[in-house]
C-alpha cells in the first residue's frame, strides 16, 4: 500500500479551492480532481508500505512539536508530464525546513519511487485540475 502525508488548509482557504476546481470543471477543463472526492491539500511525502501504528504515533508527536504554518497561493501552473493544473503557495525557508524536519523524524520509512515529495526536489502544489484523462485541448503543452 502506498501512503501520502499531506498538510490541510483552513476552511476559508479550502473553500476558495474547492470553488476554483469547480470553475475548472465548469469551463469543461477538467472535472477529474472533484470526481476524487478529496480535499485540497499539499502532499508533504510519499511513502511504501508504512508499520501505520508507528507512523501514526511519530505523526502525532511531530504534528504536536510544530505550529500552524499561514499559507498564500501566489500562483496557478502546470505539470507537462502528468497535465496537471495546480496552484503553489509562496514558500518560505520556514515552510521548507518543515518538510526536511518531517522527512527526517520519518527517515525510517521507504519513499523510494516519491523523490518529487523529498527535500530539494520538492514542488508544492495543490492541483484542482487532473488533465491527463481528458481531451488534449484542455491542456496547454509546453512540449
Amino acid at each position: 500500500m502506498q501512503y501520502a502525508i499531506e498538510l490541510y488548509y483552513d476552511i476559508k482557504t479550502e473553500q476558495k479551492l474547492y470553488h476554483l476546481a469547480k470553475r475548472v470543471a465548469d469551463e469543461k477543463l477538467s472535472s477529474k480532481f472533484l470526481e476524487w472526492k478529496t480535499r485540497p491539500h499539499l502532499t508533504l511525502a510519499c511513502f511504501n508500505d508504512v508499520e501505520e501504528g508507528k507512523c501514526i504515533k511519530k505523526l502525532m508527536e511531530f504534528a504536536q512539536s510544530h505550529r500552524q504554518l499561514p499559507v498564500h497561493i501566489g500562483s496557478v501552473g502546470m505539470f507537462n508530464d502528468t497535465k496537471t493544473i495546480f496552484v503553489s503557495p509562496v514558500m518560505n525557508s520556514s515552510m521548507y525546513q518543515f518538510q526536511r524536519e518531517l522527512h527526517e523524524y520519518l527517515n525510517d520509512f521507504d519513499n523510494k519511487g516519491w523523490e518529487w515529495y523529498c527535500p530539494d526536489h520538492w514542488v508544492p502544489h495543490c492541483t484542482v485540475a487532473l488533465t491527463g484523462e481528458d481531451d488534449d485541448s484542455s491542456f496547454l503543452s509546453c512540449e
